[in-house]
């Protein structure tokens, strides 16, 4: 069987050949052996990425991912092409029109020659023969799909080399979305295309249409610069250039980039303490042991992979170990399991006509991709102020979600919001070591607090919020989100219920491979830790795991996944028969966020208090200890 390359090969020689009469039986066969992989070929060479595949072949990289990508910047990308040995896969030097517009899409590839005269008149009378029509730029442009960024090798050509003018780029900004252009060589009427609101990098400007050039290849590898483009490489443009990302690399991609903005907004607020000098946070060895003596460990969660990726902790960590209230803390850890009644305190009741105004403080990938759109299943909150060290994205994110530009704040002028009326509540979204101080900040500005999990730190750090929320007289919550949802809620009752009979084994596993050694996740003083009879895991070496078992006298129930953000599935057995539960899609965090806003307007205690996060603190050092002195602590 010929392998894809080889079919490359052949498929090129039949062009400069003349083009054999068999290429051409039916337009279909035209652009399979003409012009195109096969969507068997594509396939084949594009065999790592696990993504969906579009009609054509190409790897689909999801909607999400692309949207995400819009955040990337050149060395966020570099990072990891570089590491995986892609060292060829950014081109510069180009004209760009509206640098300020990130580029983002699926490589759509296209690629012309310079005309031959007898290769041009064969494949043009052939062509003539089925209906086709000529070859020309448009029998490309024409195959455009939304997500599509359209990638052309024009050889550099200026003079007739200019794949569109003001027209055809308006119809590739329609047929793709506003997925943007990059082409090795011209394009014509600049004046209008830079009216038209899609990014475009291109090599010169040229008055003359395109032409002396042949259509030789669509949606097969085309070397842009000095890299190789695939059919399906995920695009992204910014001031500097153009990367080109194999699909099987862009989570690890963006789960990078996810970390270089925490590391980078930790970094900058710690310039803006001016208490170090810049070799002792910056880009040196010192960089760590500074993060570490300043207790900035568990720089997780400022809404990326930590937080986007994590299968969460909450259910069995929180959801059940932090009922134990009892027992001991070594390899396994003995206690009673759910001691108190917690389902009908999370239930919402009917929405009061008024909804109180949230400020999300942290702008980063959990905020843009969860925590913000919940709020349109929200019935009694709403996002009325956003808190960012970055304020193109804090701008853009405002007209995004009718944020007036007026209530955007940044870390140094965060105090002021004790000024905004409008403001009732504060979500911090921030990395672990910044919980404390922006939650004490903010109850001194009179607003209440719901922060991200884990609460802080330490337990030091968890009391001074606990005390700081009762001096100011508002209220504390811990963004415990599974303890809101209907199936992790289902199984706490029927724990409880003594349906399955006194409980007897819990059974966990949490996490997912991490490969990069250096990651914060597999370095002790940068992580977390996380008892009836409980056998659990948590990794970052194996492969994604979100799943718990707990096993009474009478029956078990378990559910795989358990702690994602959706498609979360139960199953109890009681009785030798079991069953699969059917209950409410609900969102996380537009049920935890409304279960705040509650709290205040009823002036109830959370179901997740500011206490529960300083036992869970609490358990996790006894945890660190047991595990370091090979002994039973007692809690």
């Amino acid at each position: 069987m010929r392998t894809v390359l080889e079919s490359y090969i052949r498929t090129m020689t039949a062009a400069v050949l003349g083009l054999c009469t068999a290429v051409l039986i039916s337009p279909s066969s035209v652009y399979a052996q003409l012009l195109t992989f096969s969507k068997q070929e594509l396939t084949d060479y594009t065999a790592q990425s696990t993504f969906e595949r579009l009609p054509d072949g190409r790897p689909k990289v999801p909607e999400d991912l692309l949207e995400r990508a819009r955040e990337l910047s050149s060395e966020e990308v570099w990072a990891v092409l570089e590491e995986k040995g892609f060292h060829n896969q950014y081109a510069d030097g180009f004209q760009i029109l509206h640098p300020e517009k990130p580029m983002v899409g699926r490589a759509f590839t296209v690629q012309f020659m310079p005309e031959r005269p007898d290769v041009k008149g064969v494949a043009s009378a052939k062509a003539k023969e089925r209906g086709l029509g000529p070859l020309t730029n448009q029998t490309a442009i024409d195959m455009l799909q939304p997500g599509d960024a359209l990638i052309v090798d024009l050889f550099g050509k200026k003079v007739n080399g200019t794949i569109v003018g003001d027209n055809l780029f308006y119809y590739v900004m329609k047929a793709t979305h506003s997925g943007g252009l990059v082409v090795d060589g011209s394009i014509r009427d600049l004046n209008g295309i830079s009216e038209i609101a899609m990014p475009a990098y291109f090599k010169a400007v040229d008055p003359t249409p395109i032409g002396n050039v042949m259509l030789t290849g669509i949606n097969i590898p085309v070397r842009i610069g000095g890299v190789t483009v695939m059919p399906g490489d995920l695009v992204v443009g910014d001031r500097e250039g153009v990367y080109f990302v194999p699909p099987q690399l862009v989570k690890d991609v963006l789960d990078r980039a996810d970390e270089i903005r925490i590391h980078d907004e930790w970094t900058k607020k710690k310039f803006d303490e001016m208490k170090y000098k810049s070799r002792e946070i910056y880009s040196t060895p010192a960089d760590r042991s500074v993060w570490k003596k300043l207790g900035n460990s568990a720089v997780p969660s400022s809404g990326g992979k930590v937080m986007k990726d994590s299968f969460g902790k909450e259910i069995s960590r929180r959801g059940f170990i932090a009922k134990v209230g009892q027992g001991f803390v070594a390899a396994n850890v003995a206690g009673t399991l759910l001691k108190e009644a917690v389902a009908k305190e999370a239930g919402v009741p009917d929405s009061p006509d008024k909804k109180l105004g949230w400020a999300i403080v942290g702008l980063g990938n959990l905020s843009i991709h969860e925590i913000l759109p919940a709020f349109a299943k929200c019935e009694k909150s709403k996002v009325t102020a956003l808190v960012s060290g970055h304020p193109d994205k804090a701008n853009r994110l405002a007209q995004q979600y009718g944020v007036n530009p007026k209530n955007i704040y940044n870390y140094q002028n965060y105090d002021s919001i004790r000024n905004n009326p409008e403001v009732d509540i504060i979500y911090i979204v921030l990395p672990n070591g910044m919980h404390a101080e922006y939650t004490i900040r903010g109850f001194q500005a009179g607003k209440h607090v719901l922060t991200e999990k884990p609460m802080a730190n330490t337990p030091e750090d968890c009391q001074k919020m606990i005390d700081a929320g009762r001096k100011a007289g508002r209220k504390l919550m811990v963004a415990y989100r599974c303890r809101y949802e209907p199936y992790n809620r289902e199984a706490i009752r029927i724990a409880r219920s003594g349906e399955l009979g006194p409980t007897q084994v819990i059974l966990a596993n949490n996490g997912w491979r991490v490969t990069d050694p250096d990651q914060w996740r597999l370095k002790k003083d940068l992580a977390g830790a996380s008892g009836i009879l409980a056998n659990c895991t948590s990794s970052y070496g194996y492969d994604a795991q979100s799943y718990y078992r707990v096993i009474g006298t009478k029956g078990w129930l378990e559910m795989e996944p358990a702690t994602i953000y959706r498609g979360l599935r139960m199953r109890v057995h009681h009785d030798g028969v079991t069953e699969e539960k059917s209950l409410p899609v609900l969102d996380h965090f537009a049920l935890e966020m409304d279960h705040m806003s509650e709290c205040v307007m009823q002036n109830k205690e959370p179901l997740t208090p500011g206490e529960e996060g300083l036992r869970d603190l609490n358990i996790m050092m006894a945890v660190y200890l047991a595990a370091k002195t090979g002994k039973t602590v007692k809690l």
